[in-house]
């Protein structure tokens, strides 16, 4: 019993690890961009991209959480339904932010897309 324990708990290690480098490579990516562009053109252009980034990355934290806190990794029943609502509500939550960033600031739209596909490019390319 407890050999599946720890074999349990390693693997979860493992995936919570590379979970949290691919969250910190997203943030270090739209931090960079954010960085350019606000050495190449101004602030606005850099709070944009920033929050453009943020409607990607914050998601996606969390999506993780969510999984980690609902999955048991025997039961593939479980994983494929959290995976699901966890999808449902990271949109809901994007849906939300994205309401929310056009409400409280003005969002330079260039820049804003910029520092979302910059974020997302870091998801496909590492994912």
């Amino acid at each position: 019993m407890r050999a599946i324990w720890i074999k349990k708990n390693a693997a979860s290690r493992r995936e919570k690890i590379a979970i949290a480098k691919f969250l910190a490579y997203q943030l270090i990516v739209l931090l960079l961009i954010a960085l350019l562009l606000r050495m190449t053109w101004n602030d606005s252009a850099a709070i944009s991209a920033l929050l453009g980034g943020l409607l990607v990355w914050i998601p996606n934290i969390f999506l993780a959480i969510f999984i980690f806190k609902r999955v048991s990794i025997r039961d593939p029943k479980k994983i494929v339904n959290a995976f699901y609502m966890g999808e449902m509500l990271k949109i809901v939550l994007m849906c939300v932010l994205f309401v929310t960033m056009l409400h409280w600031y003005k969002i330079a739209l260039g820049p804003f897309l910029i520092g979302m596909i910059g974020t997302y490019l870091t998801y496909l390319l590492l994912g």
